[in-house]
């Protein structure tokens, strides 16, 4: 399956299906979101507390569907640019850190969501795709990355502290959905 999958899809085609496993992910979020936070919000309170992201997380609870769908529309243009000068650096170099950064970002949303299901002992909005989509593509992308000379375990490395980056990209997606939706 693989070495079809290496013989059939060019890395810049997988680089620009990206932005499609972003899309169909985060439909799955946008779609059930809403709903899930109104069911459980008393157990969420009580699980985060107090800790870091207690104000993103407490504040996304009372986001509409389509609040939530407009933080969603902001990240995707992060996704979809780190695709663009992805696809451009196979020829032209550089770009491809910035790709990395956000895969590294999308794979530990596979870990979110896994995690919120164990805690909330059933289904959160996104873990269906999360381990069915954007883990077999998260994974295969490493793989044909690094196969293809693209991915070096110090840009691994470098690409994991401008992860962190993530949460001031989600709190800001979070509150522009507030305001325009």
């Amino acid at each position: 399956m693989l070495s079809y999958l290496d013989n059939k899809l060019s890395l810049k085609q997988l680089i620009w299906l990206f932005p499609v496993i972003f899309l169909i992910h985060d439909a799955e979020e946008v779609i059930t979101f809403e709903w899930w936070m109104q069911a459980n919000l008393d157990e969420l309170q009580s699980l985060v507390g107090s800790s870091l992201l207690a104000p993103l997380i407490l504040a996304s609870a009372s986001m509409t569907t389509v609040q939530f769908a407009i933080a969603v529309g902001v990240i995707f243009v992060f996704i979809l640019s780190s695709s663009y000068l992805a696809a451009r650096s196979l020829t032209m170099g550089g770009g491809m850190q910035y790709f990395l950064v956000c895969l590294t970002v999308m794979t530990a949303n596979v870990f979110t969501h896994v995690g919120q299901s164990v805690l909330f002992h059933g289904y959160t909005p996104g873990v269906v795709t999360a381990v069915t989509v954007l883990l077999p593509y998260t994974w295969y992308m490493y793989r044909r990355l690094r196969g293809e000379q693209h991915l070096q375990p110090q840009s691994l490395k470098g690409s994991l502290p401008y992860a962190l980056l993530a949460l001031p990209v989600l709190y800001l997606a979070h509150a522009i959905g507030r305001l325009i939706g």
